[in-house]
């Protein structure tokens, strides 16, 4: 079990805060070229469900599919939040399971 803090950010040129929940709903909710199969929704869905408001659970297969999709997102802004948004995911794969 992998546990992130579900931190308040406010991304550059945002009006509103968001949060680590919203951006990894943002990158499970990203398709790739072929779109989404049933299994990546069931995968994925089940990662959207792991948010919590103050923590994000993810069991380990949950966490290493979040990681795949955190690293392949596209993203639409250059902000150094996004930077520590990815380093605090790498940095719960070290964390105890």
């Amino acid at each position: 079990m992998k546990v992130i803090e579900n931190k308040k950010i406010k991304l550059q040129n945002a009006d509103e805060s968001s949060t680590y929940g919203e951006l990894l709903k943002a990158c499970v909710s990203a398709p790739n070229q072929e779109g989404f199969t049933i299994d990546d929704i069931e995968k994925r869905l089940r990662i959207r469900k792991a948010i919590g408001e103050t923590e994000i659970e993810l069991e380990d297969a949950d966490y290493a599919i979040a990681m795949q999709c955190i690293q392949k997102m596209r993203w639409g802004v250059c902000d150094e939040v996004i930077l520590d948004f990815n380093n605090d995911f790498k940095a719960a794969e070290n964390s105890a399971s």
